[in-house]
């Protein structure tokens, strides 16, 4: 199993809304609550499961935070059912971030 790198810096947390579309299906999109973010990704709980690997924009409903995304992982998640965790690598990040 290959080692997991570090971080590349600290994440915050955080209770905000942020809106995630498919790049190449901007029909498919939900409004996903994160946990936790940095300039260069963040942790949400989303209610539909995204592929890993998915290219997703995101936009924060609050504020004028946008990046184009990847999915790194989407994981089921006990509490609440039917919810996915889900991380997001963000690139080129514009925008500031409001909660």
């Amino acid at each position: 199993m290959p080692a997991q790198m570090p971080r590349m810096e600290h994440r915050a947390p955080a209770k905000a809304a942020l809106s995630v579309s498919l790049l190449d299906k901007p029909e498919t999109m939900e409004t996903v609550v994160v946990e936790d973010i940095s300039r260069h990704g963040a942790r949400a709980v989303a209610s539909l499961p995204w592929r890993q690997g998915d290219r997703v924009l995101a936009k924060a409903v609050k504020g004028s935070f946008q990046a184009h995304a990847r999915v790194v992982y989407c994981k089921p998640l006990e509490q609440p059912q039917g919810r996915f965790a889900v991380g997001l690598e963000f690139f080129q990040p514009t925008g500031q971030w409001e909660e």
